[in-house]
């Protein structure tokens, strides 16, 4: 029997133990993520909401008349900042999952034993 032989009968007498983990490790993957592409994920919604606030909120606050005190630039920023939250949350999202399935570790992180939530 050569050692090669030798090792693969013999029993494993350590217990696996991983250095942390899988949730942190995912964890940490996408901060790393993110820290590459922040340009991306939190400057396009920004300026997108720039450009809208510039263009509509000069093109059609002088036409619409303020409603109990709030014009329309004040009634404009809220459902803009809500747009780029929810673009860059769903942008985050999807960029993570189409990166995992290009570099082929989706599969590793379905094996993981991480909860389902």
């Amino acid at each position: 029997m050569t050692s090669i032989e030798a090792r693969a009968i013999r029993p494993h007498d350590e217990s696996f133990t991983p250095e942390r983990s899988p949730f942190v490790w995912l964890v940490e993957r996408e901060i790393l993520r993110f820290l590459n592409i922040w340009r991306y994920a939190v400057l396009g919604p920004v300026l997108s909401a720039v450009l809208f606030v510039v263009i509509f909120g000069s093109a059609l606050g002088r036409h619409v008349d303020p409603i109990a005190g709030v014009t329309y630039g004040q009634f404009i920023v809220g459902g803009l900042l809500a747009q780029a939250i929810l673009s860059v949350g769903f942008f985050n999202g999807t960029t993570s999952l189409y990166e995992a399935r290009h570099d082929k570790y989706i599969h590793d992180v379905f094996a993981s034993p991480l909860r389902w939530w």
